[in-house]
């Protein structure tokens, strides 16, 4: 991962473990479209049955954090600091 991407993570303390994602009760997928063309290769294990062209990008657990689970303290942005109107 870029530098950026892992400063910008730090204060949140996380970092590649994820045994949240083996507990959740449920996980939604985000898939991309790599190309428009379909790649198969026979024997490839596929994931969800999707076809070739397709990566799962995002994975988003869904239910309520374990009793145990530290949860990092997120404040929100004023909206003046994420949007302009003009």
């Amino acid at each position: 991962m870029p530098q950026d991407w892992l400063e910008a993570l730090a204060p949140l303390g996380t970092d590649w473990h994820k045994e949240f994602l083996e507990t959740a009760p449920y996980l939604i997928v985000v898939f991309r479209v790599d190309s428009d063309v379909v790649k198969t290769v026979d024997g490839e294990k596929r994931i969800l049955a999707r076809t070739g062209n397709e990566r799962p990008f995002v994975l988003i657990p869904v239910g309520l954090p374990a009793r145990d689970a530290t949860v990092p303290a997120i404040t929100s942005k004023a909206l003046d600091e994420v949007m302009e109107i003009k």
